[in-house]
């Protein structure tokens, strides 16, 4: 919400205003629902685009590394994009043995 608010500072500013002078809530209230429209269908177009780089990874990972531990990985790089080293091993449950464990 706050991008949307931020962009549009002058007339949210001025609808605070509104409400405080003229007890204008039913400007204030559009407002507040068009930005609710606005952050939800961005945040939706955000969604299917993060959807749509995971199926073109899953193929290219498929595709490129022909290991059945390549789609575990790019399913934690997406559950978790921030980690550790110790901690991704861990995200994919391989076996001990290609860990480079005993």
């Amino acid at each position: 919400m706050s991008a949307y608010l931020e962009a549009n500072r002058d007339e949210y500013y001025e609808r605070l205003r509104s409400v405080s002078r003229e007890s204008d809530w039913t400007g204030w209230a559009r407002f507040f629902l068009e930005a609710t429209v606005h952050q939800a269908e961005s945040n939706e177009e955000k969604a299917k685009n993060i959807l749509q780089l995971y199926a073109y990874l899953k193929d290219q990972v498929v595709g490129m590394t022909h290991s059945q531990y390549g789609v575990r990985a790019l399913d934690a790089l997406f559950e978790s994009p921030i980690f550790r080293s110790a901690s991704f091993e861990a995200m994919l449950r391989y076996p001990r043995k290609l860990r480079g464990g005993s």
